[in-house]
């Protein structure tokens, strides 16, 4: 079982949080630039994709819904109206095909490094980042750093790693949209892990409270 002691030291450090932010807008440029490829081959306008356009691109949230809730749920002879110019299968081998294309390597990679150092500053500043880190409880079951490290000191955490857990980590209230600082929290990695990408906050609520019950409940005993 990890001591105390141990769980202290890895608090993250000025360099840590950096890398962490970085991290965290590479997750958040991913998320966008699925969503474009998504947009732009459905429409069979693969010829538009350039670093230039994608600056423009914003993910309204009508065309997130189609993602997840259309390209993602529906089977692979789907094809959305007159909008999509493909099916769900044409679609995914489009996009698959245009992935490993060597040129658009390139691309994907000038399209990241221009949204992690120019866009995702305007929406998410490395201030912001820093002072939601400072939060130290739970948005959802409330627990706080210094109750874990009471549950591993009484031996009523089971976690097997030392991997995630020991630390709170930050969450989208709204998954599948963009990683902003008016759209994330922190939480647990217990409440992260299970609200996954279906729940949003609102939803999670309920869930976040039975867990805390949990929490209570071991700090008693």
């Amino acid at each position: 079982m990890l001591d105390l002691g141990k769980v202290k030291s890895m608090k993250k450090t000025e360099s840590e949080k950096r890398q962490y932010y970085s991290q965290i807008a590479k997750r958040s440029f991913k998320t966008v630039f699925d969503q474009y490829l998504f947009y732009r081959i459905s429409r069979g306008l693969q010829s538009s994709i350039s670093v230039e356009d994608f600056k423009t691109f914003l993910p309204e949230q009508s065309i997130i819904n189609e993602y997840v809730n259309e390209y993602w749920q529906k089977e692979y002879q789907y094809q959305r109206n007159s909008q999509w110019q493909l099916n769900i299968k044409q679609i995914e081998a489009s996009i698959y095909n245009w992935e490993k294309e060597i040129y658009n390597k390139q691309l994907i990679k000038d399209s990241e490094e221009y949204y992690v150092n120019t866009r995702f500053n305007k929406i998410f500043s490395f201030e912001k980042f820093v002072k939601l880190l400072e939060e130290r409880t739970c948005k959802y079951c409330g627990i706080s750093e210094n109750k874990i490290e009471e549950l591993i000191s009484k031996h009523k955490i089971f976690k097997k790693k030392v991997t995630r857990g020991w630390t709170l980590e930050i969450d989208r209230k709204k998954p599948n949209t963009e990683y902003t600082d008016e759209n994330c929290v922190i939480c647990c990695y217990w409440c992260n892990s299970a609200k996954t990408d279906e729940f949003d906050d609102i939803e999670f609520i309920p869930i976040g409270k039975a867990i805390k019950q949990i929490w209570n409940a071991r700090l008693k005993s």
